[in-house]
């Protein structure tokens, strides 16, 4: 199993009672991790009116905070840094030191805004998710510090997928958070047959009825149990559910009372990206958290216990 070797924590006002700190101290604890606690202070409307004083004096005050914080977390022995800076480009800063500290894990609190806002300006939270190169874990609710239940979103409808790497990589980002936490793993795909048909260029030319539906429908839980099995996945933690994804997977995660859907997420152009991905629309709408990666940066697919590599 990969382990964290550096958790990094985006702060935000009221930090200490968020779900996403609880989340991070248990992860860093359990992976015996360094922790980087970072707040990147980002002007809002009447913000950029504050004098340099008084800007400074909040500035300083955060560290003060977070600085308390981590010399507590020190004393248990725990490797804790941390730093607040005030920037007018936070998504840029945090993924900066991403790079710099070298973190294999980002965790940060679901922040919601209001969808007026959202016309006009894209959410930290949604930047973040399509350019972090690192697995991204947005947190909603910590019931449970360390994860008890991890589902593993998968995708089968798109044939490009399935070459990618991308289930591959969610797939073991799944296992590895499992593992580490002891956590019940489980496989889900949330069957939405007018897009997954739309995906299928034969269907162009084709009728779009019942019957044909239904054989689009065995093809993908064919395909998606064909895909456990490589994993041996059992029976019981395979979830096969129809409806459109975003709502299916929410549905799913209230029903089984999932900590932790770990989702794909890929460089998108065009109408694509105005729209947004089943990833970013399920970021409002979960209970629990999301943990979102992209492809195996290699371009190989990974490959299940046993396998044999390609030739």
């Amino acid at each position: 199993m990969d382990q964290y070797h550096k958790v990094f924590f985006i702060a935000a006002p009221h930090w200490r009672q968020s779900a996403a700190y609880r989340r991070a101290l248990a992860i860093a604890r359990r992976s015996h991790a360094a922790l980087h606690i970072g707040m990147f202070l980002e002007p809002r409307l009447g913000m950029p009116f504050l004098s340099d004083h008084l800007r400074d004096e909040l500035l300083e005050q955060c560290r003060v905070d977070i600085e308390r914080d981590a010399q507590e977390l020190r004393s248990t022995g725990m490797d804790v840094t941390c730093e607040t800076l005030w920037s007018a480009e936070p998504c840029r800063e945090i993924l900066d030191r991403v790079a710099t500290l070298k973190a294999d894990l980002v965790i940060k609190n679901v922040h919601h805004e209001a969808a007026l806002r959202r016309v006009f300006v894209t959410p930290l939270d949604y930047r973040l998710l399509r350019a972090c190169q690192v697995p991204l874990h947005l947190v909603a609710e910590a019931l449970n510090p360390l994860p008890l239940k991890v589902a593993a979103a998968l995708d089968v409808a798109r044939p490009e997928l399935l070459t990618s790497g991308l289930n591959e990589g969610i797939i073991e980002a799944a296992r590895n958070l499992a593992s580490l936490c002891g956590a019940e793993l489980h496989f889900l795909h949330a069957c939405d047959l007018p897009s997954a048909i739309d995906y299928d260029s034969a269907t162009l030319s084709s009728s779009w009825d019942s019957s044909y539906a239904e054989q689009v429908r065995i093809s993908l839980y064919r395909t998606f149990n064909h895909l456990a099995d490589r994993w041996q996945v059992p029976m019981e933690h395979r979830h096969f559910v129809l409806g459109p994804a975003t709502q299916g997977i929410a549905n799913f995660m209230d029903d089984h009372r999932i900590d932790v859907v770990v989702m794909g997420m890929q460089s998108r152009l065009g109408l694509d990206r105005i729209l947004g991905s089943t990833t970013e629309r399920l970021l409002y709408r979960m209970s629990g958290g999301m943990l979102a990666v992209g492809a195996d940066t290699t371009g190989h697919p990974r490959l299940p216990p046993g396998s044999a590599e390609p030739s």
